[in-house]
């Protein structure tokens, strides 16, 4: 068990468009809860990690995704004198995955949320569950939305 709180952190990923449905994600998040320990010490964890996405359109302006992959979680430095309660320390390589959606305000700008698993696979054993929103740019997806928009609404009003 990790003995950790529930913590605020920040994430930022970057993303590839691969072909249709498919596309490919880095992400690097950092928190830095405290302890749920008598103690309260505080944790630095920092996760670097990979994703592939299979997304489908929802109506005019929303996606949903399904998510998997994989991410290397560090906790520090380990001290050379381990105190109980003191948290976590070390890393690990996780598997993850997940689901999620965005909701276009432009063709730039949209509206994202995630809600994610992952699972250890070395012997600091854990599991971690998060959930995240925030605002996502499609930069270079900008035209490759405008186009599926509008491919998508002449679609539908189209009687054929």
């Amino acid at each position: 068990q990790l003995e950790l709180a529930t913590g605020v952190g920040i994430a930022g990923r970057l993303g590839y468009w691969i072909v249709g449905p498919l596309s490919v994600e880095g992400e690097a998040s950092y928190a830095r809860p405290r302890t749920d320990t008598p103690l309260r010490e505080r944790v630095g964890i920092t996760t670097f990690g990979g994703w592939v996405l299979l997304t489908q359109h929802v109506g005019k302006a929303g996606t949903l995704f399904l998510k998997g992959g994989y991410a290397g979680v560090s906790f520090g430095k380990c001290p050379s004198v381990s105190i109980p309660g003191s948290g976590p320390c070390g890393s690990a390589g996780a598997i993850q995955g997940g689901v999620g959606g965005r909701y276009a305000l432009s063709p730039v700008v949209h509206l994202r949320t995630d809600a994610t698993v992952n699972r250890s696979l070395t012997d600091l054993k854990f599991s971690n569950v998060s959930i995240q929103a925030g605002i996502a740019l499609m930069l270079g997806g900008a035209i490759l939305f405008v186009a599926e928009f509008r491919r998508h609404s002449m679609r539908r009003r189209d009687p054929d």
